[in-house]
């Protein structure tokens, strides 16, 4: 019993380190800059709305 336990809090510890604040910064060709965060987010996921925010003239990238 206590070795399921042990497991499955060392899962639950793991699987909660994957999802934490993600900041994506983003620079404009005339060099000002800006940064938006996202709160609980996966890194694949904080990754896909950084590069949904790229336009023309603006370079995003995940901090």
């Amino acid at each position: 019993m206590k070795k399921v336990l042990f497991v499955a809090v060392i899962g639950l510890v793991v699987f909660s380190s994957c999802r934490k604040e993600r900041t994506c910064v983003c620079i404009y060709s005339d060099g000002t800059s800006f940064s938006e965060t996202f709160p609980m987010e996966t890194k694949k996921d904080a990754e896909a709305r950084c590069e949904a925010i790229q336009q023309v003239g603006l370079s995003c990238q995940l901090k």
